[in-house]
This record gives C-alpha cells, structure tokens and sequence, in this order.
C-alpha cells in the first residue's frame, strides 16, 4: 500500500531528466535531513509537481518546463524553468496572480532561509478523518483514490449523497448557487452531514461525529486504503 521513499532517480523518472538536471546538480553535497527538514527533498518536489499538475490551476501551466521546487506554506510556489542554461528562480503567486523575480539560482536559493517556510508533514489531524492509500497523509497523491473510484464506492451507499458540487447563497437574492468541486460528497449520519473532499487523493472527512470510524473504515476498505 504505502510507495517506498522517492529517490532522485524516481524524481527524474517521473517529471524527466530535463527538467531535474538543475535541481540535481544543486542538491549535490547536501545530505538528506537537511533537505527534508526544508520540504525540497525528491519526494517533496515530486508531491509538489504532481499535485500542482493535478490542481484546477493546471491549464494555467503554460511552461510544461517549470519544476516547482519549494513553497512559502501559503500557497505560493517557487519555481525555475528548466529550459535555461542556468535558471533563475521565481515566485509563483497566487493573490493576485502574477509571477516574480527572485534574482536567485537554485544553489543561492536552497542556501537562503526562504526554502525553510514549509513543513506540511501532518501526521494526523485534529479536527476530522482521512483517508488514503499511504502511511501519511501528505503521501496521497503518490498512489491516489481516484475520482473514478471514489464517484463508483460513493454510489454504493444509500446514506451518501455525491454532488460534486458545493451549496452556496447569493447574499443579495438568497437565491441557491452551486460552485464545482469534483469528489464533494456528503453522508448522512445520526441526523447530521459528514462532509467529504477529494483531495490530491486522499479523502478528507468533516464534521465527523462519534461512532462514524467505523463506517469510514468501511468505505476505505473498499478503496483499498486506511482511515487516518
């Protein structure tokens, strides 16, 4: 169930040898711990890029040769081209959208405090479930539930309702208004809703009452994976 640990050369399998020749060469010299301890191990760039690519911001990739090798925790992301003979890193911010100069390279970038913000590892989480196909949450989208999946073990339970979709209000006309969220689905328990999320593929369950383990432990059952 659980994909071993992500190598350099599973990194390079996966998004190229183009693309991760800079990040290789910068890495070079600098041992395990330290760059885990700042969120640009292999692993860590490999989650980054997958899950980016996997986000509704995708079609917004217009530069197929970007490698997002770190963030700042607050969902912007740093990125170089891998297509420059000796790339320059820049910030790619999300409020407003725009895209910023660093003046770095990769091996100044890594050297400064900047690539240290992030430390997203969550072991476990306080206020509902999840559940996923590895040993820890942030692994998901290494050997992630599927939509397809989770659409096709939602429809098999009467108390779940898949939507797909979130419940909104115009604050003007109180009219109902319905927002997009492929994976939105929300079960009926003890007279509530425990809402569910997709989520770089994992599930996350909200609003989890006492008692409702077990049911989830049901569901991850049939999606081949464990409750978190």
């Amino acid at each position: 169930m659980n994909p071993p640990r992500v190598s350099l050369e599973d990194l390079i399998g996966r998004l190229g040898a183009q693309s991760c020749k800079a990040y290789a060469v910068s890495i070079r010299g600098r041992s395990s711990a330290w760059l885990q301890a700042r969120d640009i191990d292999p692993e860590s760039v490999l989650i980054r890029n997958l899950e980016i690519r996997s986000s509704k911001h995708a079609d917004d990739m217009t530069d197929s040769a970007r490698l997002y090798v770190a963030d700042d925790g607050c969902g912007n992301h740093y990125f170089i081209n891998s297509n420059d003979t000796k790339p320059l890193v820049f910030l790619d911010s999300h409020d407003p959208p725009r895209i910023e100069e660093t003046g770095l390279t990769l091996d100044e970038f890594f050297s400064t405090k900047i690539a240290a913000h992030s430390a997203r590892r969550i072991t476990k989480r306080t206020d509902g479930l999840t559940i996923c196909r590895t040993d820890l949450p942030h692994r998901s989208i290494l050997n992630p539930i599927t939509l397809r999946e989770w659409s096709e073990v939602a429809t098999r339970h009467r108390d779940v309702e898949y939507r797909g979709y979130r419940l909104g209000q115009n604050p003007f006309t109180g009219e109902e208004l319905r927002f997009a969220s492929p994976g939105l689905a929300v079960i009926r328990w003890n007279g509530g809703e425990v809402l569910v999320i997709l989520y770089h593929g994992r599930l996350l369950l909200e609003n989890v009452s006492a008692g409702f383990r077990p049911f989830a432990e049901t569901l991850a059952k049939e999606l081949a994976a464990r409750v978190l």
